[in-house]
């Protein structure tokens, strides 16, 4: 959460709300950490739709948002 915002990351698919399932992230984050196997659940069934984030990993994220941009008044 210290570089330039690259990449807009999905936590999961369907539905692209900043904070919830999308999330602003750098190139290198994106993808070491948000698609790092511990974090990304692969769906063999469903590769492009049903690949998601950990619910872990989703509370972490919208967590580290909400620290970020909490704060932040929008006019």
């Amino acid at each position: 959460m210290t570089k330039k915002s690259e990449e807009i990351h999905h936590a999961y698919y369907g539905n692209d709300i900043i904070g919830q399932s999308t999330f602003p992230t750098c190139y290198r984050c994106h993808n070491e950490i948000c698609h790092s196997p511990i974090n990304w659940i692969k769906n063999p069934n469903n590769p492009v739709w049903g690949n998601r984030n950990t619910d872990e990993f989703i509370t972490r994220l919208r967590l580290g948002y909400q620290l970020l941009y909490g704060g932040i008044k929008h006019f």
